[in-house]
């Protein structure tokens, strides 16, 4: 297998791993019970669990942590520490996902087409830009269809497994995008009455 061929699979595959993580948190019962819970209620108007995820390619050095009795595995590098930066940011763009573009770049065709640009940046510790993505889930072609989560390591059965949240926009929705991403483009060039 090609190095290409082998960074597409693990981008995809890790992207694929978060999307089910943010579908099992939306999705599971007894998370979700927590939002119907009454002392919570009172304490807060409108709850929701919320977990935001941030994705960025790079490498990291791998090291254990810890003492004689408790030992975690760290991971250290620039790149781990803008993964957490874009996590961070989620909460300001209001997306459960931030990704890079570095990321986005190794992503597949099928995967990349879902990907809707939402800014451009320059990180602390960086002078050099970078585009930030999420990820459209638009559901299933039919709203009757089920969605299924299977547990497979084989990244081309995942393909297969998630086809339904890869598939490319309906046609509505392409446009929209179109639109969106030709307005953030605007306001990344500062052309603010397009924008």
């Amino acid at each position: 297998m090609e190095r290409s061929e082998r960074d597409q699979m693990l981008a995809d595959g890790s992207l694929i791993a978060f999307l089910e993580i943010i579908k099992g948190i939306n999705t599971d019962e007894d998370l979700l019970a927590y939002s119907d819970n009454e002392a919570i209620k009172k304490r807060f108007t409108s709850y929701k669990l919320r977990m935001g995820f941030g994705l960025h390619k790079g490498w990291a050095i791998e090291g254990a942590i810890g003492s004689t009795l408790k030992v975690d595995a760290s991971y250290l590098s620039p790149h781990v520490n803008l993964s957490a930066r874009l996590e961070a940011a989620t909460k300001q763009y209001g997306v459960e996902l931030l990704m890079s573009d570095d990321l986005v770049a190794l992503l597949s065709p099928r995967l990349r087409c879902r990907c809707r640009k939402l800014d451009r940046v320059t990180v602390k510790g960086s002078n050099q830009p970078m585009v930030l993505f999420t990820y459209d889930i638009f559901g299933p072609p039919n709203a009757d269809d089920e969605v299924s989560f299977e547990k497979t390591d084989d990244p081309k059965k995942l393909l297969a497994i998630y086809g339904h949240m890869l598939d490319p926009a309906p046609h509505d929705l392409q446009r929209y995008k179109e639109l969106y991403e030709s307005g953030v483009e605007a306001y990344i060039d500062g052309d603010w009455k397009v924008g």
